[in-house]
């Protein structure tokens, strides 16, 4: 058994201590035993991993390189993120690199005083203390590239990108992340703007969102839309595996937007695995659209043997809502898969669209219900629908 604890701007397990410069990279293998790492809040609200990089007053946060393989694993930290990348009270938040193909990992972050939590696993937090007067320096949470297969077991609150404390120009930081197996209980975030777009790639394993457990208020997400993918100008995949039991104000599994600054268009393309009973809630102020799926400015791509079925939408779109905020014209294509029993309270029993194209040349799309609006099966907002086969 180990058990590591850390006041400092260094980590309970990794890089070593930053202050006006930047700490030590963190670089560690755990492959058994039963790991305890704690960093509590710093007087100065410096704050770093518990397992991986180091944190900085004055300088970014450094990277983290964490391979987990077996064991038991509970880490956790205050303000920054607990397992990957060191976080910055005043600039960009450090990278992460982290692979989990066996045990169980829970690694909570949590808030201290007038500061939020960071993510679970991943980027480290950019700019923690929310000041930062020079427009030139980066304020951003970490990048992070993320790998879980195999057999892990993952409880958490957020994965990817490190969050940002700059509430005028801070963004969540990149993400690359590819999940082949084992069982995940998290949001995944990614924002990266124009320069550096994010991607999430599934072929396996199960993920539940963090936030429908008993115990939800152990883990912090990030963000309210996306109970289990939230992305901004990037790329989704799926071909395998399951994501179910997710809820979210806007969508109740996926979530993906285009920002003002983005190359292309977002897309989300599923060929195999199942998305199942997730909700988009929505609140007061905002519609609870996409009960599975929400997509802005983009395009949706529904193929092979992909399954979404058993979602609601409080609003439009109960498995899918396509909307148009910009000149782009988002579309969805549905050459196979099912869209099933999925139900909306306004429009679009399986799908709504707003503004943009429609085809169908395959698939099958069935026991869909819109409790209030238009189109039990497919609601269209000014745009096309164009069907050959299915």
């Amino acid at each position: 058994n180990v058990t590591a604890v850390a006041t400092t701007t260094g980590t309970a397990i990794g890089g070593g201590i930053g202050f006006s410069d930047m700490g030590g990279e963190g670089y560690v293998e755990i492959n058994g035993g039963n790991i305890y790492a704690y960093n509590f809040a710093h007087s100065s609200q410096i704050p770093s991993a518990a397992i991986g990089g180091s944190g900085s007053n004055a300088s970014i946060g450094n990277i983290g390189n964490v391979t987990i393989t077996g064991g038991n694993v509970y880490a956790q930290t205050a303000l920054g993120t607990a397992i990957g990348g060191g976080s910055s009270k005043t600039r960009e938040g450090g990278e992460a690199d982290v692979k989990i193909s066996g045990g169980h990992v829970v690694a909570r972050s949590i808030a201290s005083g007038s500061v939020s939590a960071g993510a679970g696993i991943g980027g480290g937090t950019g700019c923690s203390g929310g000041v930062q007067n020079d427009a030139s320096i980066n304020v951003d949470g970490g990048r992070a590239i993320i790998n879980i297969s195999g057999n892990a077991v993952v409880e958490t609150g957020s994965i990817g990108g490190g969050r940002s404390g700059h509430v005028a120009r801070g963004k969540l930081g990149t993400a690359f992340i590819t999940v082949d197996g084992g069982y995940t209980m998290a949001q995944f975030v990614m924002a990266a703007g124009a320069d550096d777009p994010p991607t999430f790639k599934m072929t396996g394993g199960l993920i539940r969102s963090s936030n429908t457990a008993d115990d939800a208020d152990e883990y912090y997400n990030i963000v309210k839309n996306g109970g289990a993918v939230y992305m901004e100008d990037g790329s989704f995949e799926m071909s395998g595996g399951t994501i179910m039991d997710c809820s979210a104000e806007k969508g109740g599994a996926v979530y993906i937007s285009k920002g003002a600054k983005a190359k292309k268009d977002p897309e989300f393309k599923m060929s195999g695995g199942t998305i199942e009973n997730c909700s988009a809630t929505g609140d007061d102020d905002v519609d609870g659209d996409g009960g599975a799926v929400y997509l802005e400015n983009g395009s949706v791509t529904i193929s092979g043997t992909a399954a979404i079925l058993h979602n609601r939408s409080d609003s439009y779109g109960g498995a899918v809502c396509v909307r148009k905020t910009a000149t782009s014209v988002p579309s969805f294509t549905m050459s196979g898969g099912s869209l099933s029993r999925n139900t909306s309270v306004s429009g679009g029993g399986a799908v709504y669209i707003e503004g943009g194209n429609v085809t169908v040349s395959g698939g099958t799309v069935s026991g869909n219900i819109v409790e209030e609006g238009n189109g039990g099966a497919i609601c269209i907002n000014s745009g096309s629908f164009l069907m050959s086969e299915g």
